[in-house]
Protein backbone atom coordinates (compact mmCIF):
# COMPACT_ATOMS: atom_id res chain seq x y z
CA UNK A 1 0.00 0.00 0.00
CA UNK A 2 1.24 3.38 -1.40
CA UNK A 3 1.04 6.19 1.43
CA UNK A 4 2.05 9.80 1.53
CA UNK A 5 2.55 12.88 3.77
CA UNK A 6 -0.90 13.88 5.19
CA UNK A 7 -2.20 10.33 4.93
CA UNK A 8 -4.46 8.73 8.09
CA UNK A 9 -3.90 5.31 8.15
CA UNK A 10 -5.00 2.79 10.46
CA UNK A 11 -2.01 0.11 11.63
CA UNK A 12 -1.99 -3.34 13.99
CA UNK A 13 -0.05 -1.37 16.97
CA UNK A 14 1.25 -3.55 19.22
CA UNK A 15 0.79 -4.05 22.83
CA UNK A 16 3.70 -3.97 25.04
CA UNK A 17 4.02 -7.21 26.15
CA UNK A 18 3.71 -7.98 22.26
CA UNK A 19 0.89 -10.81 22.47
CA UNK A 20 -1.84 -8.94 20.92
CA UNK A 21 -2.12 -6.21 18.66
CA UNK A 22 -4.65 -3.32 18.50
CA UNK A 23 -5.75 -1.17 15.59
CA UNK A 24 -4.94 2.60 15.90
CA UNK A 25 -5.10 5.85 13.26
CA UNK A 26 -1.99 7.22 12.72
CA UNK A 27 -0.52 10.40 10.68
CA UNK A 28 2.10 10.03 7.79
CA UNK A 29 4.77 12.61 8.02
CA UNK A 30 6.57 11.01 5.68
CA UNK A 31 7.22 7.72 3.63
CA UNK A 32 10.50 6.90 3.25
CA UNK A 33 12.28 4.67 0.22
CA UNK A 34 11.96 0.70 0.71
CA UNK A 35 9.27 -0.36 3.53
CA UNK A 36 9.02 1.88 5.90
CA UNK A 37 6.86 5.05 6.71
CA UNK A 38 7.26 7.74 9.32
CA UNK A 39 4.05 8.48 11.87
CA UNK A 40 2.43 10.14 14.70
CA UNK A 41 0.19 9.79 16.74
CA UNK A 42 -3.52 10.33 16.32
CA UNK A 43 -5.85 10.20 19.26
CA UNK A 44 -9.07 11.66 20.52
CA UNK A 45 -7.65 12.59 23.89
CA UNK A 46 -5.71 15.55 24.70
CA UNK A 47 -2.76 15.75 26.55
CA UNK A 48 -1.68 18.95 28.88
CA UNK A 49 1.73 19.52 26.16
CA UNK A 50 -0.06 21.83 23.16
CA UNK A 51 2.78 23.00 21.48
CA UNK A 52 2.81 19.91 19.31
CA UNK A 53 -0.70 19.38 18.92
CA UNK A 54 -2.67 19.99 15.77
CA UNK A 55 -6.43 19.72 16.20
CA UNK A 56 -7.43 17.93 13.62
CA UNK A 57 -11.67 17.95 13.06
CA UNK A 58 -13.79 15.72 10.88
CA UNK A 59 -14.45 18.38 8.33
CA UNK A 60 -10.34 18.81 7.85
CA UNK A 61 -10.28 15.14 6.16
CA UNK A 62 -11.51 13.32 3.56
CA UNK A 63 -12.08 10.03 4.20
CA UNK A 64 -13.41 7.69 7.13
CA UNK A 65 -12.32 9.85 9.79
CA UNK A 66 -15.12 9.07 13.12
CA UNK A 67 -14.19 11.80 15.54
CA UNK A 68 -12.55 15.27 15.65
CA UNK A 69 -8.75 14.05 16.95
CA UNK A 70 -5.43 15.55 17.96
CA UNK A 71 -2.08 14.82 15.53
CA UNK A 72 0.62 14.86 18.39
CA UNK A 73 3.51 15.51 16.06
CA UNK A 74 6.35 14.85 19.08
CA UNK A 75 5.15 11.38 19.18
CA UNK A 76 6.72 10.00 16.34
CA UNK A 77 7.74 6.47 15.09
CA UNK A 78 9.13 4.44 11.78
CA UNK A 79 6.73 1.13 10.94
CA UNK A 80 7.41 -1.56 8.55
CA UNK A 81 4.17 -1.03 5.57
CA UNK A 82 3.36 -4.91 6.82
CA UNK A 83 1.78 -3.42 10.07
CA UNK A 84 -0.33 -0.82 7.88
CA UNK A 85 -3.90 -2.15 7.67
CA UNK A 86 -5.80 0.42 5.71
CA UNK A 87 -5.71 3.97 4.26
CA UNK A 88 -8.81 5.49 6.10
CA UNK A 89 -8.51 8.69 5.24
CA UNK A 90 -6.16 12.32 4.12
CA UNK A 91 -6.31 15.71 5.52
CA UNK A 92 -7.28 17.77 3.26
CA UNK A 93 -7.49 21.72 4.73
CA UNK A 94 -4.86 23.85 3.83
CA UNK A 95 -4.90 25.64 6.65
CA UNK A 96 -4.02 21.96 8.85
CA UNK A 97 -1.28 21.46 6.25
CA UNK A 98 0.58 24.53 6.96
CA UNK A 99 -0.16 24.46 10.70
CA UNK A 100 1.62 20.75 10.86
CA UNK A 101 4.48 21.67 8.49
CA UNK A 102 5.09 24.30 10.97
CA UNK A 103 5.07 22.91 13.70
CA UNK A 104 7.43 19.62 12.18
CA UNK A 105 9.91 22.51 11.13
CA UNK A 106 9.82 23.59 15.32
CA UNK A 107 10.58 20.07 16.29
CA UNK A 108 13.61 19.40 13.71
CA UNK A 109 14.84 23.09 13.78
Amino acid sequence: MSLKKFDIALVKFPFSDLTKTKKRPVFVIRSLEGDNTIFCQITTKRRNIKKYEVILKKDDCEGNIHFDSFIYLDMIFTLHKSIVHEKIGEVKSSKVKETISQKIKLIFN
